[in-house]
C-alpha cells in the first residue's frame, strides 16, 4: 500500500513521533509511506523532502504567524500543499492526524468531496489523539474564543467524513460515538514504546556519564506543558522534607516563575534543571533515575490524550508514579507498572514516591514489569501490527 500521513507538528515534536513510528513500521511491513509535517526551521519557505529510516518525510514551511490568528493563512497554504500531495500521487490511504488543525483537517474535507463525485479512491483515515476544542488544549493555552470554536468545529465534524478513525483513549472514543461516528468505524490505538532505544548500561555508570550524583535518590520528570508544575513541585517539597537525600531532574522548559518557586521552597539544591532535550538524549536520564514522575492535570485534555512519554518511561524499566487520570491510570492499573496518586492531591503523590523510595524490592519489581509491558504489549511494532489488522486491511 502507498500511504500518506498528514501531521501538523514540527519534525521532532509532539504527535510527529506517533506518526513517524507508525510510518516506520508500516514501511517494514512492505508499505510505502510519505509523512508530511512541518519544518522546524522557521526560515524555510519551500517544501523539503528527506528520508528517515525508510520513511519519505516532506517538511512543509513551518510556523510563521506570531499568533494563532495570524498563523491561519499559513495553515491554509500548508493545507493546499497537502491536498496537492494527496491528489498528485496514487495513494491507497490518506491518514490525517489532529484534524482540529486546518493544516491536516481541511485536506480531508476536499478529499471527501472528490470521493463523493468519484474522482478519488483512497481510504480516508483520521487519528484523534487529544481534545482541542472548548475545555481542551485551546482553552488551556488561552487561544481565544475564535480558535476554540474553530478547533471544536473541525474535530467534531471532520471525523464524520472519514472511512475509519483511530483514537488514543476511551474518552475520545465516547466523543466519536456522541458526534455520530459508527462504532465499527472506531479503533482504539494507543501510543507505543520505542523498544529499539535500549541502554544496557547500569544506572551507576549512566550517572557518572551524565554528571549526576551517585548516592542520591533521583526522581525524573519529562514534559513540555507545565500545567501540573505546582502539583509536582509541592509533592517534591514534601518528599525532600522526609527524604533529604533526594533530587529531581526536570527535563522541561522551566521559566523564571518556576525557578523562583523552586527557590522559595528551598529546593534549589534538590532540583536539577536540564531543559528540553532531543528525544534520543532523554532515555539515559530516565534509566539513571530511581523513579519516573508523570503528574496529570484534572482537565479534559489530560483525560482525553495518551502522553507519548509514558512509552518512554516504560522502556526505561523504572517504576512510575502518576496521577490517576485518563489512559495513564488505565495502563498503570491494568499492567501494575507503577503507583497511582489521587488527582489534585500533592501529598498523596508524595506518599507514593516515598513508598517506592523506602522499598527497593518494590521499585525493582515494578521497574521490571514496566519494561515487560513495553516490550510485550506496547512496542511500536505491536501497535503498528494492530493498525494493519484492525484498520488498514479491513
Amino acid at each position: 500500500m502507498r500511504i500518506l500521513v498528514l501531521n501538523h507538528n514540527d519534525q521532532g515534536k509532539g504527535t510527529f513521533f506517533r506518526c513517524f513510528f507508525l510510518s516506520k513500521y508500516l514501511c517494514q511491513h512492505g508499505n510505502e509511506v510519505v509523512l508530511s509535517c512541518l519544518n522546524p526551521d522557521r526560515n524555510a519557505v519551500f517544501t523539503k523532502v528527506i528520508q528517515i529510516e525508510g520513511v519519505k518525510v516532506c517538511l512543509l514551511a513551518g510556523q510563521h504567524g506570531s499568533s494563532s490568528l495570524l498563523e491561519l493563512p499559513f495553515h491554509i497554504l500548508r493545507a493546499l500543499i497537502n491536498i496537492r500531495l494527496a491528489v498528485s500521487q496514487r495513494f491507497d490511504v490518506v491518514y490525517s492526524f489532529n484534524v482540529a488543525s486546518p493544516t491536516t483537517g481541511l485536506p480531508l474535507i476536499f478529499l471527501r468531496f472528490l470521493k463523493m463525485i468519484g474522482l478519488y479512491n483512497a481510504k480516508l483515515l483520521i487519528d484523534w489523539d487529544d481534545w482541542w476544542g472548548k475545555g481542551g488544549l485551546t482553552s488551556i493555552d488561552k487561544k481565544g474564543w475564535l480558535i476554540e470554536a474553530s478547533a471544536s468545529f473541525l474535530e467534531t465534524r471532520i471525523p464524520l467524513l472519514a472511512d475509519r478513525i483511530t483514537v488514543v483513549s476511551d474518552m475520545l472514543e465516547e466523543k466519536a460515538l456522541q458526534i455520530g461516528v459508527k462504532p465499527h468505524n472506531i479503533s482504539y490505538l494507543p501510543n507505543g514504546a520505542n523498544t529499539e532505544l535500549w541502554y544496557s548500561v547500569e544506572s551507576r555508570s549512566l550517572r557518572k556519564e551524565l554528571g549526576l550524583p551517585f548516592e542520591m535518590n533521583i526522581l525524573c520528570y519529562v514534559g513540555r506543558a507545565l500545567t501540573t508544575f505546582d502539583y509536582l513541585i509541592n509533592s517534591i517539597s514534601i518528599v525532600v522534607s522526609k527524604s533529604p537525600n533526594t533530587v529531581a531532574i526536570f527535563i522541561a522548559p522551566l521559566d523564571v516563575s518556576h525557578i523562583e518557586k523552586i527557590k522559595n521552597l528551598g529546593l534549589s539544591e534538590n532540583v536539577i534543571h536540564i531543559g528540553v532535550q532531543l528525544y534520543e538524549k532523554i532515555l539515559p536520564y530516565l534509566k539513571a533515575s530511581d523513579i519516573l514522575l508523570l503528574p496529570r492535570a484534572n482537565n479534559k485534555s489530560e483525560k482525553a490524550n495518551y502522553p507519548a512519554r509514558l512509552g518512554d518511561y516504560l522502556v526505561a524499566g523504572r517504576p512510575i508514579v502518576a496521577t490517576a487520570i485518563g489512559e495513564v491510570e488505565k495502563v498503570i492499573r491494568e499492567n501494575k507498572c507503577g503507583l497511582l496518586a489521587k488527582p489534585d492531591d500533592p501529598a498523596d503523590f508524595a506518599d507514593k514516591i516515598l513508598e517506592l523510595l523506602n522499598d527497593p524490592w518494590l521499585r525493582e519489581n515494578i521497574g521490571r514489569r514496566s519494561y515487560e509491558v513495553a516490550e510485550q504489549k506496547l512496542s511500536w511494532r505491536t501497535i503498528t501490527e494492530q493498525l494493519m489488522q484492525d484498520v488498514l486491511l479491513k
